[in-house]
This record gives C-alpha cells, sequence and structure tokens, in this order.
C-alpha cells in the first residue's frame, strides 16, 4: 500500500491518496459492489454513518445525503453530494463531490445544515480508480475535504492513516463476507433508466424505471437485466419467485443462469438471475411462454414441489395509464426487484428446483 499526502494543504485535511494492488481474485464490478453500497461502507469505513438517494439523475448519477461519525470533542459531519460512475476501457472511476442542493429545484428533502448538530463539510473529491490489468486490478482512492472547523491534529493525523487503508478494507470485506447481489450494469437492456441498488443485511432491493419509445411494434419489444448471485452469501440457495404480472400488457419473468463469461463473472458469482419483460398483444406467442426454469423445456409441474415464500419479487406501476398510438407517447414504468437469500435450496416461483 502506498500513502500520498499532497502538498497543497488549503484545507485542515489535506489532500489524501492510497494505492494497491490485488490478485483478480474478485472482479472490478465484485469490487465496486461493496464500494458503492452504504450498507457495505458501514464495515469498512469507520467514520461512516450513513447514506440515502435524494435524487436519481440516470443510471449511473444519484443526488445523496450522507453522514459521518462525530469524534469528541468534533461534531459529526453531513454531505450533499453527487455521485457519478465511469466507465473508461478496462477502468471504472467512481466520483463523489459536494454539490449545493439549491441548483436542483425538486429537491425537496435535504436536511438543512445544523440538522441534529451536524456541520456541512465540503467534500472536494473522493474518488475511486479501478483498473482491471488482466492478472491484477490496480487501486486509487483519493479524498480531499473541507470538514470545516478546527480539528485536533491527533484527529487529522487518525484520518491520514486510516483513509488510505479503506481499499484493504474493502479487500477484507469481499475475503469475509463475499459481495453482495448486484445488478450487470454493463448488461443492462434498452429503455431501463434511474437503477438504484439498496443493500439491506442480504437483502437487495432493485428500483428502476422502464421508458418504451413506442417506434416498434408492441409484441417484439424486450428488455432485461441480469443479477449476480455471489456463492458466499447464497451457498444454501435462493428464494427466487416471479410474480408473471400484467399491467397495461406488459409480462414479466425470469430464469436462473449459470456465469456467463460475457459477464466477466469472478469466482464468487454462483448463479444469475436473468429478468426479462416485454408487451405482448400477441395471443399465440403469449401461449407458447413457459416456466424457463424448465432446462428440458418441458412445461409439466411434476419437477417442481410446491412451495410458499418467493422472495424475488416484481412490482410495476404503470406511471400512463392512457392509450398510445406507436410512435407517439412514451410509456414509463416503476420496477422494483427484491432479492434474499434461502435456506432450504433454489427456489423459483415458490417452487423448489431440483
Amino acid at each position: 500500500m502506498n500513502n500520498f499526502r499532497s502538498s497543497l494543504d488549503a484545507y485542515p485535511l489535506p489532500y489524501i491518496r492510497g494505492d494497491a494492488s490485488f490478485s483478480r481474485e474478485f472482479t472490478v464490478q465484485e469490487w465496486l459492489s461493496v464500494i458503492r453500497n452504504p450498507t457495505c461502507r458501514k464495515v469498512w469505513d469507520v467514520r461512516f454513518e450513513d447514506a440515502q438517494v435524494l435524487k436519481v439523475l440516470n443510471n449511473n448519477e444519484t443526488i445523496a445525503y450522507s453522514t459521518q461519525k462525530g469524534t469528541f470533542p468534533v461534531a459529526a459531519r453531513d454531505f450533499v453530494t453527487k455521485t457519478s460512475l465511469i466507465k473508461e476501457n478496462t477502468g471504472y472511476y467512481y466520483l463523489v463531490y459536494s454539490v449545493n442542493p439549491d441548483e436542483f429545484a425538486d429537491l425537496t428533502n435535504v436536511p438543512k445544515e445544523g440538522y441534529l448538530g451536524r456541520v456541512r463539510g465540503d467534500l472536494k473529491i473522493a474518488c475511486w480508480v479501478l483498473i482491471d490489468k488482466g492478472s491484477s486490478i490496480d487501486i486509487s482512492y483519493i479524498v480531499g475535504v473541507d470538514v470545516k472547523g478546527n480539528i485536533p491534529s491527533t484527529i487529522i493525523k487518525s484520518v491520514q492513516a486510516q483513509t488510505p487503508q479503506c481499499i484493504n478494507k474493502v479487500e477484507e470485506y469481499l475475503k469475509n463476507k463475499g459481495p453482495p447481489c448486484f445488478v450487470f450494469r454493463e448488461d443492462l437492456g434498452k429503455g431501463i433508466s434511474s437503477l438504484t441498488e439498496n443493500l439491506q443485511e442480504n437483502t437487495l432491493t432493485i428500483k428502476f424505471l422502464y421508458e418504451s419509445d413506442s417506434k416498434e411494434p408492441s409484441n417484439s419489444k424486450r428488455t432485461g437485466l441480469r443479477i449476480s448471485i455471489p456463492k458466499q452469501n447464497f451457498k444454501n440457495g435462493a428464494n427466487i419467485g416471479l410474480n408473471l404480472e400484467e399491467k397495461n400488457g406488459y409480462k414479466i419473468f425470469g430464469k436462473v443462469e449459470e456465469p456467463q463469461e460475457f459477464l466477466e463473472v469472478g469466482k464468487s458469482c454462483y448463479k444469475v438471475f436473468f429478468l426479462e419483460f416485454y408487451k405482448n398483444t400477441d395471443k399465440k406467442e403469449e401461449m407458447s411462454v413457459r416456466h424457463l426454469a424448465d432446462d428440458d423445456g418441458d412445461d409439466e409441474d411434476s419437477d417442481y414441489e410446491e412451495d410458499e415464500g418467493a422472495v424475488i419479487r416484481t412490482e410495476i406501476e404503470d406511471v400512463n395509464d392512457n392509450t398510445k398510438k406507436l410512435g407517439e407517447v412514451v410509456e414509463k414504468i416503476n420496477v422494483t426487484v427484491v432479492v434474499q437469500p434461502n435456506k432450504d435450496g433454489w427456489i423459483l416461483n415458490g417452487k423448489h428446483l431440483k
């Protein structure tokens, strides 16, 4: 681990940087699943308290409110930030920096400065750089922050020492707990936007907006996403329940897949859950849809044992209820997917898989 301290100490806390290189035991996406998730960060960052998304800008950008714990006699800090995930060639950049909430007219749920005695800090930059070198992954973590107010030198030195070590703490998390479930963002289907992932314990909640451009015949529109199901947290199986709900003509279904090379999966990936949905007005095509968990294509129920409690569930909320004409109106649908582990094997749609 290489530590770096900027000589431009314009603030009580200088710019701090840590660099490290790791074997490719975990993929860049698995590293990012731990780095970006607030629940995971509570483990690898001792000063972090919590965070919540205030506004989703697109699949890779949000406005968020986060809090840092205080250390006597220093009060807790809070921040309003913009987060951005940028992919470039074989690397990813995860950027977080403070923004003025007044610049966003629709941000009405931002806590006021001084809320619960917290001091509003100014995060100049927090940047994770992850580069896949093929046989190794190079990671850098750069932080520059004006925490406002006077900070005792002992606390400054402690932060200077702890911040670069966050890289090693993330690796410890991956080795001890494994990566959480996450969405393969490089494989998102057309029309999916405003995607967020929220992990609580081992329960992953995915929310996104599906927008249809209405340029093609409705029964040919298909889109979807894939979710990584990690080996360590799901070693006994998972409840993969699926509600084939129809809302304004939309059908949804899913299946369990083996990890595929094009997803750049790591050894921790156990299974991949594929969720697809489409608008179908062709009755013949609708009748041909089967239980996709049947590898042999047989639609008989003899391979299943009834079981209640499917826990990957989809909820569709139609935003536009008016009848649309092709090419005129964009359809918008809010989708929620919830994923949980199971202690008694793999269950699809409330039925045990053999």
